[in-house]
């Protein structure tokens, strides 16, 4: 059909037909006319127009496939192009949004050294001034004792010299005759001395008046008092220096300052630049990460809707679902092998794109599920992208399985035939909160469908009970295991 069009086909047909039309009047011309003749001329203007109806009707459909396919890869092009725009704009976003982030992380680091360094050099001038300050008080009391003392000893000096002392009197009282002098003369006189004699020798003897003004000129006890009473006494020193800040005060407000292990640890607490770079560095390196998954799973997304044409939207690839990259690496094992059985322990997403493959390329999928839930929402979508005829959708509830002395809870399957040989074994399931290691039955069980061909696949590789799970299916079974960098980790294990 390459060199025919709508005009070719009419021309093709309007020379026919005066084909036609000349030689059946030639043969009524030369010839005489029968009813087989006539009926065979009506045929063949029938087939002419018929030929001509089909002809064009074909071509006007080709016509629209073509006009539709191209619509199809001009809408497919324009939505490629949104979403490249997309990606790089929330690339460039996030590239901005991480200088950004990185660029106050830095501020609010200087601030906060510069905050703790003047908060620590106030302390310090506090510190010096309260210590100045307490220093001044000691040394103006210091002074104070000292003044005190000097004007006591002062006085009492002064005391001392007014006030005659004994030495003194008895310089006095040795002048007056005593007995044995006055005996001694009534002995040679025989008589009483005479008042001129007395006088004579009363005369040398200090008079009363000078006596009496002697002893007015003495400080006298009020005097002697008051002097006294002027000087601080105990308690008056007592009570000046109970004003002074004494060790409990001096103790409580230096142990209010913070000390210098205190303020170490709060500066070993900040953190150093050292420990900032790398922080940046690896919050740096996680970011990249991140964006390298989310490429791949957009990726593999892509390559995924490129390699099935899809009936009905698949769910979202999140949470509890595979993800994206985990698909790509399931349809890419199942299209290396030739028309494979593909069994499917945990239903869902990763059902129908086994399902979706094995339409493509021959094979049969068999899906087990204990959810009675999960159960009717995969069989729905089954029903939706029209896969019945390719998938074997199995409820299955948890029975007791014993494997090595030990108990463990896994899909009843005793009502299951499965093939002698399985192909691909994805295993996704029985959630981990069933068990430790609730996964691990499977290969055991399974383990007489297994051959040195079966690729098993186990999802959720990240996590550290689904990596034991790997190590003791390699220990116990003689597999060889893979760690494929995903989103949450994909272990490829085969045979030895």
């Amino acid at each position: 059909m390459k060199y025919l069009n709508h005009k070719r086909i009419k021309i093709l047909c309007f020379f026919l037909l005066i084909f036609n039309i000349t030689y059946w009047l030639w043969s009524f011309i030369n010839y005489p006319i029968t009813h087989n003749d006539i009926f065979l001329a009506i045929i063949f203007l029938f087939l002419i127009f018929l030929f001509y109806f089909i002809a064009t009707t074909y071509f006007v459909y080709i016509n629209d496939q073509m006009v539709n396919y191209r619509y199809d890869l001009e809408k497919m092009k324009q939505l490629s192009q949104k979403d490249t725009v997309d990606i790089n704009n929330k690339l460039q976003n996030l590239l901005l949004q991480q200088a950004s982030n990185k660029n106050l992380l830095t501020k609010d680091i200087e601030q906060i050294k510069l905050a703790n360094t003047n908060k620590v050099n106030d302390i310090n001038v506090r510190f010096l001034q309260f210590r100045e300050a307490i220093h001044q008080k000691l040394v103006r009391l210091d002074t104070s004792i000292h003044s005190v003392s000097d004007a006591a000893l002062a006085q009492i000096k002064v005391i001392e010299e007014k006030t005659p002392d004994r030495d003194y009197f008895k310089k006095l009282f040795e002048k007056f005759p005593n007995t044995d002098f006055i005996k001694m003369r009534f002995d040679k006189l025989n008589k009483l001395p005479d008042k001129e004699f007395i006088n004579n020798h009363f005369t040398d003897l200090p008079k009363i008046q000078f006596i009496k003004n002697n002893f007015d000129k003495l400080p006298t006890e009020q005097f002697v008092k008051k002097r006294f009473d002027d000087l601080p006494t105990k308690l008056f020193i007592k009570n000046n220096f109970d004003k002074l800040p004494n060790e409990q005060f001096v103790k409580k407000h230096f142990d209010d300052l913070p000390k210098g292990k205190f303020v170490h640890n709060q500066f070993q607490q900040l953190p150093k630049k050292q420990e900032l770079v790398s922080t940046i560095q690896n919050q740096g390196n996680s970011f990249s990460y991140q964006l390298n998954h989310q490429y791949n799973r957009i990726d593999a997304l892509f390559s995924i809707h490129n390699i099935i044409k899809l009936n009905y939207p698949l769910p979202i690839m999140n949470d509890w679902a595979i993800s994206s990259d985990f698909a790509h690496v399931l349809a890419t094992k199942i299209m290396s092998k030739e028309k494979p059985t593909i069994v499917d322990v945990g239903s869902g997403i990763s059902t129908l794109i086994s399902g979706y493959i094995a339409k493509k390329i021959g094979g049969q999928v068999i899906s087990l599920e204990h959810n009675k839930d999960f159960f009717e929402q995969t069989n729905e979508m089954i029903s939706n992208h029209e896969l019945q005829d390719y998938i074997k959708l199995y409820f299955c509830p948890l029975k007791k399985y014993t494997i090595n002395k030990k108990s463990w809870q896994w899909y009843d399957i005793s009502k299951i035939k499965f093939p002698n040989t399985i192909d691909i074994l994805t295993v996704d399931g029985p959630p981990g909160n069933i068990q430790i290691n609730s996964r691990f039955p499977a290969v055991p069980i399974l383990n007489k469908y297994i051959t040195l061909d079966t690729t098993v696949l186990l999802d959720d590789g990240a996590r550290e009970d689904e990596q034991e799970i790997a190590n003791m299916w390699v220990a116990g079974f003689g597999f060889s295991s893979e760690m494929l960098k995903s989103h949450k980790g994909i272990i490829i294990l085969q045979k030895k």
